[in-house]
């Protein structure tokens, strides 16, 4: 899967729109992807959701700031314009964002994991500390929210663990000492991102069976939520992340979850 989404491409506008304009595209699309409007397609009102938590972000001004930091210092937008880069996006959803919901969705965690690759194979500052905390395992942690709530509940979990009967990775949250790593039992954080992309594409070109609007196991929320909250949490850290190595930031704020669900385990 070559192709990347971001919130702005779901909603079809520039990274500049105004704040009038951010509206005006999210009710333009909610209302053309409203179960109401299409019979109850799946196709639909999974793009519907996606819809809805674009504009949850892109409408609040820090969020917004957040999350275009994150298209401003990555690797995987950084290189294109604004306008070219939303103008690319606005015209991919109308072509088939209708057609492959799921492939649209499955983009924006792509997307982070492009940006994930760039950051492990280039190692910037790789063991300084942040906060106290050292960069690599700023890393681990969100690949570790993503095996948890993208790969583990959509099926493709880590079976490394249970085929020598290992408890289950870390769960994320929980920052590892550097005696005790959260990527364990992998030898480097290289191994342990090589083996989340290589699920990851698993799970991507398999895309088609895929029901993102089925139920979480085991909680409140929807896979297609997971999939959003991995997104939106792994450009929040990346994001603030390169920020602090780059020198324009000293710290890295809290992600707010959209679920308390995702705090837990």
């Amino acid at each position: 899967m070559t192709s990347h989404r971001s919130l702005y491409d779901i909603l079809g506008i520039y990274p500049d729109a105004t704040p009038e304009a951010i509206k005006a595209a999210f009710w333009a699309r909610a209302l053309e992807h409203h179960p109401d409007q299409n019979n109850g397609d799946p196709e639909s009102e999974l793009l519907f959701r996606a819809t809805h938590a674009a504009y949850q972000t892109l409408s609040d001004p820090a969020r917004k700031t957040e999350y275009d930091l994150f298209m401003r210092m990555g690797a995987v937008f950084a290189d294109a314009h604004a306008h070219e880069r939303g103008a690319k996006g606005s015209r991919r959803i109308a072509e088939f964002g209708h057609r492959d919901a799921v492939f649209t969705v499955l983009g924006l965690l792509n997307s982070i994991l492009w940006d994930l690759d760039d950051i492990v194979r280039a190692k910037p500052g790789w063991n300084s500390m942040i906060q106290g905390i050292p960069v690599h395992e700023h890393v681990v942690a969100v690949l570790r929210f993503i095996d948890r709530w993208a790969l583990e509940m959509t099926g493709f979990p880590d079976h490394f663990h249970s085929a020598r009967g290992l408890a289950p990775p870390d769960r994320p949250g929980e920052i590892r000492s550097a005696r005790h790593p959260g990527h364990r039992p992998y030898v480097t954080v290289d191994d342990y991102f090589f083996n989340v992309r290589v699920r990851t594409d698993r799970m991507i070109s398999r895309h088609r069976h895929l029901d993102l609007m089925a139920a979480a196991p085991g909680t409140s929320v929807r896979l297609v939520d997971c999939i959003l909250e991995c997104h939106n949490y792994g450009a929040h850290y990346l994001g603030s992340l390169r920020a602090v190595l780059c020198g324009d930031s000293d710290r890295i704020a809290p992600f707010r979850h959209s679920d308390p669900c995702f705090r837990s385990a």
